[in-house]
């Protein structure tokens, strides 16, 4: 854990949740009891808590980017949420057009 109290720990875990899923943005792993999410720092700062600096990732992930050069950092995780994103806009789209078409 990074150097924020365990209540501030908390309600940004929640907020990074209710913003993007549960789940590795990398993988989609989701949080389970042996697959802990952990709160990545994009830029590697760890006192840059801006929400935009702030991913959840799984261990293996968070660890790997940890030998990443910032820029290369944000470059793989902006891929990844545009990614998340558009798989998110497909399904909703997919299901708003099958839940028209049963009218």
């Amino acid at each position: 854990m990074n150097r924020w109290s365990r209540n501030t720990y908390n309600w940004a875990y929640l907020f990074l949740c209710l913003r993007d899923g549960e789940h590795c943005i990398i993988c989609r792993v989701r949080a389970r009891s042996k697959t802990k999410l952990e709160i990545d720092h994009i830029d590697g700062d760890i006192t840059n808590s801006d929400p935009d600096n702030l991913c959840l990732l799984c261990k293996k992930h968070n660890c790997e980017m940890r030998g990443k050069k910032p820029a290369e950092h944000k470059r793989i995780i902006q891929r990844y949420r545009l990614q998340n994103e558009r798989e998110s806009a497909r399904l909703s789209y997919t299901s708003d057009t099958v839940h028209e078409g049963s009218r």
